[in-house]
């Protein structure tokens, strides 16, 4: 348990790696310039502070076009973006997923290579490693024929190395390509697939829905609740119907406070007085307005009707 635990902690990375194909159609370009200044920074990619130079990727995409372009090169733009992404996931997968498959202890011992080299006793029940069968040993039929002598000494397997190239239909063998000293890092990249193998395995089998989630994930899609929703308005409630304890109004007020303190905070109070005694010129004014009046009132015939309009 201790191991599916740690995978599951660590899975995230694993699915990182495989958005970063996404940036695979860059590199196409990239790699298809060509620049003459010496000072250019030729790393093509870094993940998690690891550096891929682009020696290292051209590298690794021609052993991919070698196996999978039967031996030759490519030509057509559409092949190289095909082959610069395969290259691009295969990068990824020896960075990351090898590292995670370290700290886990995975790795493919000198017996399961044998294993993968010339299979168990019973070959139906424990069949050889089905890519070094056709990239490292020319197809079953050929591997059949040369199995014992590879058995013998499985270090060397210079004179028995030979790639497989199908039809494609994959169904029929139209050449065979000699390897000679490619079978050295082609025999290490089926160590790497095998590897990429088990901790594929691993993570299939931690990543489950038990009996009871899946229970409750479909009740909640599938099932159908009748709900009432019903409300008060506030201003329909009288006041005196409430009695709120002391404690809720404590609660209240802490909840609140912060917004009278912000007003206070931002009030500003300017206090003045002013003495409103009159001018002798206002006195002046105001006398001179009543003898007018009093002028008016005196040559009115109807004195009532004046003031009334």
């Amino acid at each position: 348990m201790g191991i599916i635990q740690k995978t599951r902690e660590k899975s995230a990375l694993m699915f990182i790696v495989l958005g970063g194909a996404l940036l695979a159609f860059i590199l196409t370009e990239y790699l298809s310039s060509n620049f003459s200044n010496n000072e250019l920074d030729t790393t093509v990619g870094a993940f998690n502070g690891i550096e891929i130079s682009d020696q290292e990727f051209s590298a690794e995409r021609e052993k991919l076009v070698f196996l999978m372009n039967g031996g030759e090169s490519f030509s057509a733009t559409r092949q190289k973006g095909r082959f610069t992404n395969e290259a691009w996931n295969s990068i990824l997968r020896d960075k990351f997923y090898k590292n995670e498959a370290e700290e886990l202890g995975i790795k493919v011992t000198s017996d399961e290579e044998q294993e993968m080299l010339i299979g168990g006793n019973d070959i139906s029940k424990n069949p050889p490693f089905a890519f070094y069968v056709n990239y490292l040993f020319g197809g079953s039929e050929m591997y059949k024929k040369n199995r014992d002598n590879i058995a013998r000494n499985t270090s060397d397997l210079s004179d028995y190395a030979y790639m497989a190239v199908f039809d494609q239909q994959r169904t029929n063998i139209v050449q065979r390509i000699p390897l000679k000293g490619s079978a050295l890092w082609v025999r290490d990249f089926g160590i790497k697939l095998k590897e990429q193998e088990k901790l594929q395995r691993i993570l299939s089998n931690c990543f489950y829905t038990t009996t009871s989630l899946a229970k409750d994930e479909f009740l909640a899609k599938n099932s159908k609740k009748d709900i009432e929703l019903g409300f008060v308005k506030y201003s329909h409630i009288n006041d005196e119907s409430i009695e709120p304890t002391e404690e809720e109004i404590k609660s209240a007020y802490e909840e609140i406070k912060h917004q009278f303190i912000e007003k206070e905070n931002s009030r500003k109070l300017i206090f003045a007085t002013f003495n409103l005694q009159p001018s002798d010129k206002d006195r002046q004014t105001v006398l001179q307005d009543i003898a007018s009046l009093k002028t008016t009132l005196n040559e009115e015939i109807n004195p009532k009707l004046f003031i009334k309009n």
